[in-house]
């Protein structure tokens, strides 16, 4: 069996999500970005700026069987052998807690108090797993990208002035970009593969 890059295999997701939410002009993508900050440091796979605050995606992407154990460490099988690897939960728990740190301390917005900043672990649909269902803190990948699309464009729609103030609006969302951009090491991609699909909502904003 033939082991993909793991660099192959970040490119493969950052095409796939790119091409997902690029669409919508609310919502702005960021791949490998690195920050530093208090002594500390957060690896982030993907990084998602909505309206509604930050996201860290981390994708879960293997040619092996995976297993998600009872304490969310992961086993992937590839035949002949196999390997283990760390909670990834409690990996983005922690790259959560820097980059809200590290936002917060850097940004001040009018009438927004603290940036959101939350995280998901995504499991690729291509991923051959023996979870089903899958574990509380992941979601595969359509799934998760269907409800946040619906949510991004449900963000367009407020009622009254005091929710338009709990959202980051587009000058605000760049900022965030910016600071990630200008003040860590980042590889942002752009979709070019032919082959993806864009994944259906059906949602129907009133």
């Amino acid at each position: 069996m033939v082991i993909k890059n793991i660099d192959i295999i970040n490119k493969e997701n950052a095409y796939y999500l790119d091409f997902q939410f690029n669409r919508h002009y609310l919502a702005k993508l960021i791949h490998n970005v690195k920050v530093d900050y208090k002594d500390t440091s957060a690896l982030c796979d993907h990084i998602l700026i909505t309206p509604k605050g930050v996201t860290i995606l981390k994708i879960l992407s293997f040619e092996g069987i995976l297993t998600i154990n009872k304490n969310n460490s992961l086993r992937v099988n590839y035949g002949k052998y196999y390997k283990t690897l760390p909670n990834p939960l409690k990996q983005n728990e922690d790259n959560v807690k820097i980059v809200k740190d590290y936002l917060n301390n850097n940004l001040k917005f009018q009438f927004i108090k603290d940036i959101k900043v939350d995280g998901q672990v995504i499991v690729d649909s291509k991923t051959n797993t023996t979870n089903h269902p899958l574990p509380n803190g992941f979601k595969i990948d359509t799934e998760y990208i269907k409800d946040k699309i619906i949510e991004i464009e449900q963000s367009s729609v407020v009622e009254g002035f005091s929710q338009m103030q709990k959202l980051l609006n587009e000058e605000q969302r760049e900022a965030i970009v910016n600071l990630f951009l200008n003040d860590n090491i980042s590889l942002n991609i752009q979709a070019t593969n032919k082959d993806l699909k864009p994944i259906s909502t059906y949602s129907k904003i009133i």
